[in-house]
């Protein structure tokens, strides 16, 4: 593998062990998972889904506004 590197990244140990199922699966390693998705983010030039906030974080994010303004 030439031209590779080596990164280090702490991950929650139940989402990493849910994912290594997930990609043994689909007869992938995590590795090659995290580079499947990291070669999209590079091809797409944005994060390969949509991201957006629950309702419970944005009546949260709400309520701290109001908060704001009233003080």
């Amino acid at each position: 593998m030439k031209d590779t590197i080596m990164i280090s990244m702490r991950l929650n140990r139940k989402v990493k062990e849910e994912a290594e199922k997930i990609f043994s699966s689909l007869g992938l390693t995590l590795t090659a998972g995290v580079n499947l998705y990291l070669s999209q983010v590079v091809m797409q030039q944005r994060i390969p889904f949509s991201l957006t906030l629950s309702d419970d974080v944005k009546a949260e994010l709400a309520a701290e506004k109001e908060t704001e303004y009233k003080s």
